[in-house]
């Protein structure tokens, strides 16, 4: 093959390819979708950017019109959307006069749209269709291709009565022989559902949908081998290589058979190679087409879905392939193009998107779509494999998360730990209200027995006024005991730790403290230790070092009601003396309420 028949076979990288390239690949929905066309048939292409669909339009224009079918385009980007709605209408009137101007040269669309003006503009519409356009263009058909319909998302109106129009001319044909000959087919980024809700209304129901899938080595090969077939030695093994990187994705498809065709310098090129240096490498400086910004700003711009889409999309990295279930987070990853369908399942479009956008990429987007202190507190409790209750929020900290989270689809990992956080926030609250029921049931009783006391007389009043500031004096001081028998504990060391958690007793203030005494001969050892308040949930953290040698009992005591602790020994031996296995002894104490055994003592001096 000489030069010249190479630089015929031009490849293109975004935008629509020219109507006679040789380079365009004809797909199964190219068949399908002009054998509905031709038949009148009412046709929706909805599917991710650059999946050229721009160019599939162009192909079917040419092919139609070549059957005598009349074809107009309105592209709805090029109407805008910070317009009004009577703009909006006029708009696409004044596209569709355009495309049939052939057929009335003469006609004065803007005069004609004018006298109308009582009308409103989707009536007006209705009528220039009905009494215009199919009147100037009977008998032939009429396709109307209505390009970029997701625009309609980014109107200030709804354009529900849009698609209602659609639907009316499709069941006006047997009241209007001449709607028989007019059909509609739209393209664009968007699933029905995002277009129009109302199932009586859309016309998506009556519509034959158009799926564009990746393309395959069969239908490809005629088409973009003779690029590069005179530079390898195996053309046809090196497209299925091409095509294993780009999962068929047009625009990547087109982009490494160009690198292949005019930078590779190899007989038997490493495409791998060449996508990692030309197209992974430094992505984000050499997409210029702004292919994977695009499919980065689908994920992330979308404040309500971001997160679920991101978890979905980590749990594909993880496990290949998940169930697809219709859920709208599902269908807004598919319009991202980074994940497709495939046998009921969704799997990653293709391998170069599964390095662009990693474990470690979609593990920190969704992390910073996190606020800062929700994002610290669910690391540190998935951390700790979902146990550890002193990173739970509560207080103004869970109302202000749960503000956050209002209208959003979370994760699966979210939503267990904002349940773990209510779950917990209402057991503290129950406690709390144990307490002060407890309390005044004591303070109830001693007002009773006070007020029997002050029959008594003066004498009894001055001991009951002294007893009364020893009691005062007597609640602020603790009263300890251990709960149990000293515990034997022993840990064998899992990368070098081991953990142990504590929670009071339900009929006691708090934990006072803890120590913990090491057993093993010439042993040392950290104790890493976190303790959470009662009320205010507060964390309080501490080290302390260990030894065998150590005289003392090691005790950490705690301020007043702490609900809960728990510690981590790491081992600290050094040389021949570290090892795998250590044992120890290690107990608490409790904080009792001293109360009521305090009003006890004084009601029983007068009885």
């Amino acid at each position: 093959m000489n030069s010249h028949s190479i630089s015929d076979h031009k490849y293109y990288i975004g935008g629509s390819l020219p109507v006679n390239a040789s380079t365009y690949v004809v797909r199964q929905a190219d068949q399908k979708l002009f054998q509905s066309l031709r038949e009148m048939e009412f046709c929706y292409v909805l599917n991710s950017r650059q999946m050229g669909k721009s160019s599939l339009r162009v192909r079917m224009m040419q092919q139609l019109e070549a059957e005598n079918i009349v074809c107009i385009v309105v592209d709805l980007a090029g109407i805008g959307s910070n317009v009004t709605m009577e703009q909006w209408y006029w708009g696409i009137a004044y596209r569709l006069m355009r495309g049939s101007r052939r057929f009335a040269q003469n006609f004065d669309g803007r005069s004609w749209w004018e006298k109308r003006k009582s009308f409103s503009p989707i009536q007006r519409l209705s009528q220039l269709i009905e009494e215009v356009l199919l009147e100037l263009i009977s008998p032939k058909n009429l396709v109307i291709f209505i390009d970029e319909i997701d625009s309609v998302r980014s109107l200030d109106f709804s354009a529900d009565d849009f698609f209602t129009q659609i639907r009316f001319c499709y069941e006006s044909r047997g009241n209007n022989q001449n709607f028989y000959h007019l059909t509609f087919c739209l393209l664009g980024v968007a699933t029905p559902t995002d277009l129009i809700a109302d199932q009586w209304r859309t016309p998506f129901n009556i519509g034959q949908s158009i799926e564009l899938t990746g393309f395959q080595l069969e239908s490809a090969k005629s088409s973009l081998i003779e690029g590069f077939a005179s530079k390898v030695n195996n053309p046809e093994l090196v497209l299925e290589k091409i095509l294993y990187w780009t999962g068929g994705q047009p625009l990547l498809t087109q982009q490494v058979c160009k690198l292949v065709a005019e930078v590779s310098t190899s007989k038997n090129p490493d495409i791998g190679q060449l996508v990692d240096r030309y197209i992974i490498n430094n992505w984000d400086s050499q997409d210029e087409k702004e292919h994977f910004k695009t499919i980065r700003k689908r994920l992330l711009g979308n404040e309500k879905l971001s997160a679920r889409m991101l978890s979905i999309y980590q749990k594909i990295l993880v496990e290949g392939e998940i169930k697809f279930d219709s859920s709208p987070e599902q269908m807004e990853l598919i319009l991202s193009g980074l994940v497709t369908k495939k046998n009921e399942n969704l799997i990653i479009f293709n391998p170069i998107y599964g390095k662009i956008f990693n474990k470690k990429w979609a593990h920190e987007k969704l992390e910073n779509l996190r606020p800062p202190l929700y994002r610290e507190a669910i690391k540190a409790w998935l951390n700790s494999e979902n146990r550890d209750k002193s990173y739970l929020l509560g207080g103004e900290s869970l109302l202000l998360a749960n503000k956050w989270a209002n209208g959003k689809f979370l994760s699966n990992e979210d939503y267990l730990f904002l349940n773990a956080c209510q779950e917990n926030a209402l057991s503290i609250k129950a406690e709390e209200t144990r307490i002060l029921e407890k309390a005044n049931q004591v303070l109830d009783k001693a007002k009773k027995k006070a007020e029997r006391i002050i029959k008594i007389g003066v004498i009894g009043s001055m001991i009951v006024f002294m007893s009364a500031v020893s009691l005062l004096l007597w609640a602020e001081q603790r009263v300890d005991r251990w709960p149990e028998d000293e515990m034997l504990n022993n840990c064998t060391f899992q990368k070098q730790k081991c953990r142990f958690e504590y929670e009071k007793p339900n009929d006691v203030m708090g934990i006072g403290g803890f120590y913990v005494n090491l057993i093993t001969p010439n042993s040392e050892a950290k104790i890493y230790w976190s303790a959470q308040h009662c009320h205010n949930q507060k964390i309080i953290l501490g080290t302390q070092n260990i030894s065998t040698s150590s005289t003392d009992k090691n005790y950490i005591d705690f301020p007043r009601f702490i609900c809960s602790f728990s510690f981590t020994i790491a081992d600290m031996s050094s040389g021949e003396a570290n090892r795998d296995r250590i044992e120890f002894k290690s107990n608490y104490d409790i904080d009792q309420y001293p109360l009521k055994l305090l009003i006890g003592d004084i009601g029983n001096l007068w009885y």
